[in-house]
């Protein structure tokens, strides 16, 4: 198989293989009848706008709706209040990571610390039973931490990605 560009800017590939049938119905795609910065799926962007239609759109309304009118748990109050949380590494290069967070409402986020000299950025949640699904952020990098938290302490694990690659470990934190 060979790709062939054509006198009009359209691309055709060739096959060199008899049992690869040619369509003679089949339109190519050109620049004249494709949709306009769009990319194969349809999605597009103009003057460094993201545009993903209607149905994309929906999808990230409601997500983000759900996430921001979503009530608490009740009882996830239980965890609320000042933590100190270390993560440490047993898996690719990113040390040890100290770090504040707090909790309200069963909402997680960062009360301090940074890591490669970018504030760290956390979001997620408690259950009124304590497991946590949290997020962190700083700079380039991302991670993905799951536990528990109980009445003192916490626990779990964590991995994530960065310049340097993977990483992964473990995480404890006390209340503060």
């Amino acid at each position: 198989m060979r790709d062939e560009a054509t006198p009009g800017g359209a691309l055709r590939v060739a096959s060199t293989h008899a049992a690869v049938p040619r369509l003679p119905h089949a339109t190519p795609i050109t620049p004249l009848n494709a949709r306009r910065g769009a990319d194969r799926r349809g999605i597009s962007s103009r003057a460094g706008r993201l545009e993903i239609g209607k149905p994309g759109c929906v999808v990230v309304l409601s997500a983000a709706v759900q996430l921001i009118c979503s009530p608490p748990p009740a009882i996830a109050a239980n965890f609320d209040g000042n933590w100190s949380m270390v993560a440490e590494t047993t898996r690719g290069h990113c040390g040890t990571i100290a770090m504040g967070l707090g909790i309200s409402r069963g909402r997680i986020y960062a009360t301090a610390g940074s890591f490669a000299f970018y504030p760290i950025q956390l979001a997620g949640r408690v259950s009124s039973s304590g497991h946590v699904q949290m997020n962190a952020v700083a700079g380039p990098r991302t991670a993905h931490g799951t536990g528990r938290f109980g009445p003192s302490r916490g626990s779990g694990s964590w991995a994530g990605r960065g310049p340097s690659g993977l990483c992964s470990g473990v995480w404890s934190a006390s209340r503060s």
